[in-house]
């Protein structure tokens, strides 16, 4: 990839730096500086989310909100910088695989979803707004961990979302499949998500065909970096 091309996503992957950094029990964290607005408290000045040793958080009202990450994190966050995915002009191609799973999974939101080191960007969507969210509320967090597709039938059973925003709150997400999106052994870049606001089983078909859908968007993806790489 052209050295100037790789400095670009760079810029773009770090734009936002965090104001505040915060101490708990010897855990260092950095706090996203535009979490939706909520108050933030008991932190002190911090650096920036490029630092490797950081693990992002958010201090809301005295405590520390986290999501879990892989051994392999470092090293996934790479090869997202380098495939130059995260650039967000719009994209037909996952466009219309965002359309094709929705109309047959018959569900009312479908998205594909990078996450970045604090962020997840909703690369392409229907259903939903493409944007970005702070990446302690994404459910994808837990889809990246493994290979395999990640579900919650009902997200207001489950300990681990029934309080997200995004559950109590629009797009009021009820359930979610999602199939990690793998790039490499170890390494997955994001996720191809149904969300649906009703309580829903997925069967094991079911989870095979929207694997099959993911990757066709990793073969967009590669497609994609390999133009950009060849271009003067």
């Amino acid at each position: 990839m052209p050295r100037a091309h790789r400095g670009r996503i760079a810029a773009r992957n770090y734009r936002i730096n965090p104001v505040m950094l915060l101490h708990d029990r010897g855990l260092t964290s950095t706090v996203s500086p535009d979490y939706a607005g909520l108050p933030l408290s008991v932190c002190s000045p911090g650096r920036n989310f490029a630092e490797p040793r950081l693990k992002p958080a958010v201090c809301v009202e005295r405590r520390v909100i986290s999501f879990p990450t892989g051994p392999h994190e470092e090293e996934r966050l790479q090869a997202l910088l380098e495939t130059g995915a995260l650039e967000s002009k719009p994209d037909p191609a996952l466009d219309k695989i965002c359309e094709e799973v929705r109309a047959y999974f018959d569900v009312p939101m479908c998205t594909i979803t990078l996450l970045d080191r604090a962020q997840q960007l909703i690369r392409a969507t229907e259903g939903l707004e493409t944007g970005e969210t702070s990446r302690d509320v994404a459910f994808c967090n837990y889809t990246i961990l493994s290979d395999e597709v990640f579900v919650v039938e009902d997200a207001l059973t489950d300990e681990r979302f029934r309080n997200n925003p995004f559950v109590t709150g629009a797009p009021h997400i009820r359930s979610y499949a999602g199939a990690p999106l793998i790039f490499l052994k170890d390494i997955r870049l994001g996720a191809l998500c149904l969300l649906d606001t009703k309580s829903r089983t997925f069967s094991r078909g079911d989870k095979a065909e929207l694997q099959l859908f993911a990757d066709r968007v990793i073969r967009e993806i590669a497609r994609q970096e390999l133009e950009r790489a060849v271009q003067p």
